[in-house]
Formats: C-alpha cells, sequence, structure tokens
C-alpha cells in the first residue's frame, strides 16, 4: 500500500525542504509527495533541489484557488486503494507514521501531534481507540482512503464544521476507523477552532444535514450516538446565544425539530434530546420559537441547586433501579438454590442414617437366627427318640437318661405299639 503525502497550500516556502526532509525519512518507504503548490518564491536554489527529490509530483498551473489545488492533488493519486495524508508545510512528520498508517489497514486512521504550546508542546489525540473523535479532529491530522475523497467538498481544509460533517458521514456510513496514540506529527499551531459553529453554515448545509440524520434514524450504535449528540449540543448552544439573531433561531429550531424526529424509537436519542431541549419532542412540535424560548427562559430562572441535584438524583436512582432490581432476584434466587440444596443434603443424611440402622437390625436378627436355628438342632438332637428299644438302654449306659426317664419312655413306647390308634 502506497502512502501519498499532500504539501497543502503555503504563503511562505521556509519550511518547505524540512517538510520533504521528514516524509523521506519514514521507516516505510512507499511514499510519494505531491506538492499542492504550483506557484514558488522565485529561488532557483529551491526549484533545483525539487528537481531531485525521488517521488515528487507537482500540480498544474491551471488551479488557482487553495481548493481547486488540493483537488488536483487527489487526483494524482492514482491507486483508490492509497492513504492520503494532507500536511501543512511547517509539520513535521515522524518517521515512523507511514508505517503505522500502512499497518492499521483502515479506509480512515486518526494520528496524535504535539501541537507548539508556548515553549512548550503539548498532545492532541484524535480519539479513542477504534473511535475517531470527528470534533478534535482536522485533515492535516488523519490518513484517509484515496476512495473517501471523491466526494472532498469546497471547505473541507478552511471550515472545520464542514470536514466534521464530512467525516461523520463517512463514519456512520461505514468506513473501516483505526487511531493511534503514538505522536506521528510536530505541528507549529494546532488547527482546531475554538468557537463555536456558525448559525449560518448549519441553516445553508441543510441538505448534508438531513443525509446525516437519515444515517442516524435506524443506527444504534456508538458512532451514531455520539455524532447526534455532538451536532443537537451545538445546536443548542446556538439558539440560546445572544449573539444569534431570531430570524437565524428560526432556522435553527426547524433543524432541532429535525433531530427530534430522527430520535423517535431510539430511546438513548429520546433521551438526549429531553435533555438538551427540556421538553419531550412532542411537546416541542406545537411550540414556535418564541413560545419555546420564553419557557426555556422560565426554567432557568425557577431552577435552582436543589432542583438541579434532586433530578441528578431522580436520574441516577432511575439508572440503578433495574440493576438493584436484578440482583436482588438474582441474591434470592442463589438463596433458594442454597435452601434447597441444605434441605436435600438433610434428607440424604437422614436417609443414610435409616439405612445405617436397619443394616444393623439386619446383622442382629441374622445373628439372632444363627443361635436360634444352633440351639433348635441341639435340643432335637438331645430329646429326639425315634427307637426307644435300641437308643433307651444306650442313652441310660451314657447316664444321660435316669431310671424314671426309662420307665416313661418304655411305656410310651408300648401304649404306642399296643393302642387302640394302632
Amino acid at each position: 500500500m502506497k502512502i501519498s503525502y499532500i504539501i497543502m497550500p503555503f504563503a511562505s516556502q521556509e519550511y518547505l525542504v524540512r517538510c520533504i526532509h521528514a516524509i523521506q525519512r519514514q521507516t516505510r518507504v512507499d511514499n510519494e509527495i505531491i506538492l499542492a503548490q504550483n506557484r514558488l518564491d522565485a529561488e532557483q536554489d529551491i526549484e533545483a533541489y525539487l528537481g531531485t527529490v525521488n517521488g515528487l509530483r507537482r500540480i498544474s498551473d491551471v488551479a488557482q484557488t487553495d481548493s481547486e489545488k488540493l483537488k488536483e492533488a487527489v487526483s494524482l493519486v492514482e491507486d483508490e486503494d492509497t492513504l492520503v495524508c494532507f500536511v501543512d508545510v511547517d509539520t513535521v512528520a515522524v518517521p515512523i507514521a507511514s508505517q503505522l498508517a500502512a499497518e492499521s489497514g483502515k479506509d480512515l486512521f486518526g494520528a496524535a501531534a504535539a501541537v507548539k504550546d508556548g515553549d512548550a508542546y503539548r498532545i492532541s489525540f484524535a480519539g479513542m481507540p477504534g473511535q475517531i473523535d470527528s470534533g478534535m479532529l482536522s485533515p492535516q491530522k488523519i490518513f484517509i482512503r484515496k476512495s473517501l475523497l471523491a466526494d472532498m467538498p469546497d471547505g473541507m481544509f478552511t471550515e472545520r464544521a464542514e470536514f466534521e460533517l464530512w467525516l461523520n458521514i463517512h463514519l456512520l456510513e461505514g468506513a473501516s476507523v483505526g487511531v493511534t496514540e503514538e505522536i506521528c506529527f510536530y505541528m507549529q499551531k494546532d488547527d482546531r477552532s475554538e468557537a463555536e459553529a456558525d448559525a449560518d453554515w448549519f441553516i445553508h448545509s441543510r441538505g448534508r444535514l438531513w443525509t446525516l440524520l437519515r444515517l442516524m434514524e435506524d443506527d444504534t450504535s456508538r458512532e451514531a450516538l455520539t455524532v447526534y449528540d455532538r451536532y443537537l449540543s451545538q445546536l443548542c448552544r446556538l439558539l440560546y446565544s445572544d449573539q444569534v439573531t431570531v430570524p437565524q433561531k428560526r432556522g435553527l429550531f426547524e433543524l432541532i425539530r429535525k433531530f427530534g424526529t430522527a430520535a423517535i424509537g431510539d430511546a438513548a436519542k429520546e433521551r438526549f434530546f429531553e435533555l438538551y431541549l427540556g421538553v419531550d419532542r412532542e411537546t416541542l412540535e406545537n411550540m414556535d420559537i418564541e413560545a419555546y424560548l420564553f419557557y426555556i427562559r422560565k426554567i432557568a430562572l425557577l431552577s435552582d441547586q436543589k432542583m438541579v441535584t434532586a433530578c441528578l438524583k431522580q436520574t441516577v436512582a432511575d439508572g440503578t433501579a433495574p440493576l438493584q432490581k436484578n440482583m436482588a432476584a438474582l441474591e434470592t434466587a442463589v438463596q433458594a438454590v442454597k435452601n434447597e440444596q441444605g434441605r436435600e443434603a438433610e434428607e440424604r443424611a437422614k436417609l443414610a442414617a435409616e439405612i445405617r440402622q436397619i443394616h444393623n437390625d439386619a446383622e442382629a436378627l441374622t445373628k439372632n437366627m444363627h443361635f436360634l436355628r444352633q440351639s433348635m438342632e441341639s435340643t432335637q438332637k438331645e430329646t429326639g427318640i425315634s427307637d426307644p428299644v435300641c437308643q433307651v438302654p444306650a442313652l441310660f449306659a451314657e447316664g444321660r437318661l435316669g431310671f424314671k426317664v426309662i420307665l416313661r419312655s418304655i411305656k410310651a413306647w408300648l401304649g404306642y405299639k399296643f393302642g387302640k390308634r394302632h
């Protein structure tokens, strides 16, 4: 992948050589330099130097305005897959810039910059990992896929709001994004404007804003919510500003109504709308600009710190109530499981005790039956006489029977032998 550095039009060529040297020192060598300035000071030294720079390309003398020069410079980039980086002539590119951009493989790659601030530098970041902050970024701190520059607006490099709108549209259309916290540029000045967006710009850019709103209607992503918040907050600040005329406020008020329509069906956007405007969308639809401004001034006069604190506490309570309810339900369920497990353990212990008792009783019964059987067998052996003629004399001889027993046995046998039943 090639990286194309476009040096933007400039008034002074004092730092041109330094800017080119910084690009030539990139650790990734597949770079080209396009000079978007077709008129230089009449110095033969600079022209001779430019002739020795490998990979340097220059625009024609036809382009007159800065916008025409930049669009021609972009047209010189041949491959639609090339990453384009616009740099000021007094900007120094760090050697790793090209390598980081190429390795990201993203359509938009935001880089951090060290910006001159008095005698020191401050770091200006492009956003959080995976998310470009369009409100903090400018074309001079971002690598852009050439294919995205087909719709480059005329004011993209002169009006921050134009570039921000262009960038947000591409973000919502699905352009891939990469961000690095590594410093890739040293800049003499911060190109970010601190002034609020001009009311006339918003009113005149209604058509492009409608495109942005249509992209946000069914988009519930973080990017869509961020863009919605940024533009709605700017519109509200302008609407409440004393420096904006009443006719301008009427135009801004109509834009705000459109932002309310774009929030339908999206709870987060609707909540943002109510927080910024102080009323819900349906109430605002029934107001004109004069009625709304009267209402909002009264709300501001009647509000006090206690009310604001109470509203904030209620907002926190509303946000945490579902979580607390879920936690309570979870604790109840866990306790129920513990109780059920305890009951099952008790039943298992009781059943085990009963089994042990039955086992012990069975063993005792077995022993008793054994002793009883032995006792019965012993008794039968001692008293059982089946043949008195033979057994009685033998038992008597052994001393096991007395004379009376012998007589009873003989008598019994004779009675049995000669009795009537026989």
